[in-house]
């Protein structure tokens, strides 16, 4: 979601990017291993009846996808499903999600700070954001 790592990190390019959300879905940090097997505590979406994640989609080149689906890595399977834009607008999109996740923990206060940076440039709803600053890093 942060677009600037987006484009510099990843050198992704994209044809249209949109701000929305995914309904029946949390944001959970159930990724086990990450950068620091056993430490960190990437970002994945759980199954959650009356939940919602909020992020940003991508319409990429199919070269760009492969790129993007190469660097998350292979612990994570695909997620086909409905979404919206913040004007109420139904997209189809696809998504990573972790098929067995961990035991929730708790991300890096470096990595947390890059989705609350994200959110907030994003323009995400204020209780989204309130959301991401409660929940708590890892010391």
């Amino acid at each position: 979601m942060n677009e600037r790592l987006f484009r510099e990190r990843r050198h992704m390019v994209w044809h249209e990017t949109r701000v929305g959300r995914l309904h029946g879905y949390r944001l959970a940090f159930t990724v086990g291993g990450g950068m620091r097997p056993g430490v960190s505590a990437p970002a994945n979406i759980v199954a959650a009846p009356g939940g919602v994640v909020y992020g940003a989609f991508y319409l990429l080149p199919l070269h760009k996808f492969a790129r993007l689906d190469n660097s998350e890595g292979k612990q994570y399977d695909y997620l086909w499903t409905d979404a919206e834009d913040l004007a109420g607008n139904r997209l189809p999109v696809v998504t990573f999600k972790v098929p067995h996740a961990a035991p929730e923990g708790r991300p890096g206060t470096g990595y947390l700070n890059l989705i609350r940076e994200a959110a907030r440039q994003r323009g995400l709803p204020a209780e989204y954001i309130a959301f991401l600053d409660s929940v708590e890093a890892r010391k």
